[in-house]
């Protein structure tokens, strides 16, 4: 499904925009990562510092009782402003706020969260936007009443948006709102072009009913990256994931 709409003042920046801080959420004995907690851990201090090396610094939501050990983990010198709030899951990429380009700088947008279509509890997450991470930001944030995570959705540097139906149309997600009224409210407000949703792409297990940013994504080189089992035509995902190619050619017919 492919539409067009007016772009308003508000942007959404493609994901290699420069960065100047990246929101992480520390994994702790109450998140999904707890059967791997130590692992886990260190791996975080390995993306903390790998983006400090690429010149940005970490907004790293955690837990009051965790400080100590953060402090310990991570490297005096690191770029880390440490936020104390508590959470319920440690994916911040689907709570947290999206950043849009406007003439008056770049200006947070938030939007509502419930755990994935209602599969878990979210009323933690839900609030981090408006009571913790709204003070940090130099722009006023700006909310939208709809449910929409950060992974659902995918833009390029021409404001061409692609997403899943799966997804998007979940009942469970904003039910009581029609598909154009959906897609309408997302396209004015994060200043969308042009959209293509797509149909095919399922996933076994996976929670989030088919974020594009693990199956299509977008290159700064004006290309797409596409999941796909071409190479094993007996998997489950085989045909849908041929259907999501072809769909994605049509699309993006000179990528």
């Amino acid at each position: 499904m492919s539409f067009k709409n007016s772009v308003q003042d508000l942007t959404l920046l493609p994901e290699w925009a420069e960065q100047e801080a990246v929101i992480l959420a520390w994994p702790n004995a109450d998140t999904d990562w707890h059967p791997w907690l130590n692992e886990v851990q260190i791996t975080y201090v390995d993306i903390i510092n790998a983006i400090n090396d690429a010149n940005a610094i970490v907004i790293l939501l955690c837990r009051k009782q965790e400080l100590v050990l953060i402090k310990s983990l991570i490297p005096d010198t690191a770029k880390v402003l440490c936020v104390t709030c508590d959470y319920n899951d440690t994916w911040a990429r689907d709570y947290a706020f999206l950043t849009c380009e406007s003439a008056n700088g770049n200006v947070p947008v938030s939007f509502r969260f419930n755990g994935w279509g209602q599969k878990f509890d979210a009323t933690k997450d839900d609030t981090i936007n408006r009571l913790i991470l709204a003070s940090l930001c130099q722009q006023p944030m700006q909310y939208c009443d709809i449910v929409l995570e950060g992974g659902a959705l995918e833009i390029d540097q021409n404001q061409h948006l692609i997403s899943t139906r799966s997804c998007l149309f979940n009942k469970l997600r904003n039910g009581e709102l029609t598909e154009k009224e959906y897609v309408d409210i997302v396209a004015h407000q994060l200043g969308v072009s042009m959209a293509s949703i797509f149909q095919h792409g399922h996933l076994d297990g996976d929670d989030t009913d088919g974020h594009i940013d693990t199956l299509v994504r977008f290159t700064p080189l004006h290309a797409l990256v596409i999941q796909g089992a071409y190479n094993r035509p007996d998997d489950v995902h085989f045909e849908g994931l041929f259907k999501l190619r072809t769909e994605c050619e049509k699309a993006f017919p000179k990528h």
